[in-house]
């Protein structure tokens, strides 16, 4: 066997050796198969052969059945050494025909190369002499790849021998290594089930304190939709609250948070976590939807008392026009802070005069203007003896001079 795949004597004429080689350029060599051979060597064999194959086989099922309850007994307490394996060289064989193997296929693909290159040169040769040197050029090159191809052949036929040979004693070293194989898996099952357990709990603790197992053992209702969120109102935007952009971009976390939290809660998880995200879910949800109820509503008593203040601004405003006041004194409780209604034709500054009048001829005091977020506060500057300032006193206005 492996005699096939030799290489013939090279052809002596041109004529005779290109239609082989140039058919099929890109063509590969012929892999060596381990089972082929196995195959062809079982033509080669005679009836004696099965007829020990048989005898052998017999033999070994009666000697299984004897020592089966003899291992059956003894398999949980028998220690397995490796050195019952070490005189056994299946793997050693096969890895090294599989090398052989290897070298052999790189040898024949090397092979291949050489007689395309010498084809090649051979079709551009001008003449016979010149295709000649050629030849004679490149079969020392061939001659020893194909030396080589043979070496390998034999090598691997050598080792064909040795794994029949050594075929009985796998069969044993296959049935000790699956019992040891066995135990070990068994072994790193338990090893694994053990660092699973470790890395569940490593991220899917179970919570200890009091204060949050507290917390979780609240009752939350069933998972509820997010908050509906209220559309931006102008009184926010009239006492200077927060700017629409604020509101919309304070919105819009909400709504990110609450897709992130439920993003979370398709994740199975275990242990604390799973109550703790759902309590997390319900209590953003709850607190964004409070806090919608408690701005809204704060709008609605800013927006009635706006209203009412807009009464008594008329009220002032009627009163400014008819008596021809600048203003009024509506709060004077802090001297240094008084609360003063101004008509809306007054153009004052800070740092202006305003003249306080109960009555036209009784004068009470001198203020002076100043600016605040809150609008146009006085201080007293001045104040006539046992004289005291009072809601609804008149101003008159002293323009500050330029």
């Amino acid at each position: 066997m492996g005699n096939e795949n030799q290489m013939k004597n090279l052809p002596e004429s041109i004529s005779i050796f290109l239609p082989e080689t140039i058919a099929d350029p890109d063509g590969k060599p012929k892999l060596y198969s381990l089972n082929e051979e196995f195959a062809k060597t079982k033509k080669n064999k005679n009836p004696f052969f099965y007829l020990a194959v048989g005898s052998f086989v017999a033999a070994l099922i009666f000697v299984a059945v004897l020592v089966t309850v003899y291992v059956q007994r003894k398999s949980l307490s028998t220690e397995i050494s490796i050195s019952e394996f070490e005189d056994i060289k299946l793997m050693e064989i096969l890895d090294t025909v599989k090398k052989y193997e290897n070298d052999l296929n790189v040898a024949k693909r090397e092979l291949a190369d050489l007689q395309g290159q010498m084809n090649d040169e051979l079709a551009y040769a001008p003449d016979e002499a010149s295709r000649q040197r050629i030849l004679a050029r490149r079969q020392a090159g061939i001659a020893a790849k194909q030396a080589k191809i043979n070496d390998l052949q034999g090598k691997i036929d050598q080792y064909d021998q040795r794994l029949q040979e050594n075929m009985k004693k796998a069969e044993s070293v296959v049935q000790n290594y699956q019992k040891m194989h066995r135990i070990q898996m068994e072994e790193q099952q338990a090893y694994y089930e053990k660092k699973i357990d470790e890395t569940v709990l490593r991220y899917n603790p179970y919570f200890q304190s009091g204060r949050i197992l507290g917390i979780l053992n609240i009752p939350i209702p069933a998972p509820k939709a997010g908050p509906r969120l209220n559309d931006y109102l102008r009184e926010l935007r009239d006492e200077n609250i927060i700017s629409e952009k604020d509101f919309k971009s304070l919105q819009g976390m909400v709504n990110d948070n609450s897709a992130l939290v439920a993003q979370m809660l398709d994740v199975p998880y275990k242990n604390s976590v799973a109550p703790t995200l759902q309590h997390v879910d319900y209590f953003q949800k709850a607190i964004a939807e409070s806090y919608e109820k408690i701005w809204t509503s704060l709008v609605r008593a800013v927006r009635e008392k706006n209203q009412a203040l807009a009464h008594f601004r008329y009220a002032f405003d009627y009163s400014a026009r008819m008596d021809s006041e600048a203003g009024y004194v509506i709060d004077p409780r802090d001297a240094k802070s008084i609360i003063v209604y101004l008509s809306g034709n007054q153009n004052v500054k800070e740092g202006d005069i305003g003249m306080v009048f109960r009555t036209d001829d009784n004068y009470i005091g001198k203020i002076q203007f100043f600016q605040t977020v809150a609008g146009m506060r006085a201080k007293i500057v001045d104040m006539q003896d046992n004289r005291a300032i009072r809601p609804l006193d008149k101003i008159l206005i002293k323009l500050k001079q330029e």
